[in-house]
């Protein structure tokens, strides 16, 4: 039976090997190689599922006992900024890839994001050329506002990231 849910530090020897896989994978859709997240402590990985400042948490699919699917939420406690969160580190395993796990996680990190009351907008980037996370995300609401020319080098070349956001907010 699958799970969508806020993961804890239980999850992150799973979460480190998932992650690992993603970047390995699906080089191109990251910043981070597995090299570079390989060398990280244990503490950083149990930091990425819950942070004791409250400041980033992962929602996770579990089927049965294993982790098929997360995506990050980043929040900031900067007087000028606390009102933006960054979705990040998206990543579904290719064989739950198409049936609608995607979706389930933004459902999930969306009301997140809600629950929090200052969180007014949530920003994310994609590589250029992903249609489908960039399908995903439109689905979900979010709009383009831009690209990042040349934002990653990988595979022997330049890839854009492209800026997306929606608007969780309520206006005053």
């Amino acid at each position: 039976m699958l799970n969508v849910m806020t993961l804890n530090d239980t999850y992150f020897q799973q979460y480190r090997s998932l992650m690992l896989q993603a970047y390995q994978n699906d080089a191109d859709a990251f910043t981070s190689t597995p090299a570079e997240r390989e060398l990280l402590p244990d503490a950083w990985w149990k930091n990425r599922l819950s942070s004791d400042d409250g400041l980033f948490l992962t929602v996770g699919a579990v089927d049965e006992d294993e982790l098929v699917g997360v995506v990050g939420i980043e929040f900031t406690d900067r007087t000028k900024t606390r009102h933006k969160a960054r979705l990040v580190g998206m990543y579904i395993r290719p064989a739950y890839r198409g049936k609608g796990l995607g979706k389930k996680l933004l459902d999930v990190v969306i009301r997140k994001a809600r629950e929090r009351a200052v969180v007014q907008v949530l920003l994310l980037t994609v590589t250029q050329g992903n249609t489908d996370a960039v399908k995903l995300y439109q689905s979900a609401g979010f709009k383009s506002f831009g690209s990042e020319p040349k934002a990653i080098y990988s595979s022997g070349k330049f890839y854009s990231k492209e800026h997306m956001w929606l608007d969780i907010g309520v206006h005053t």
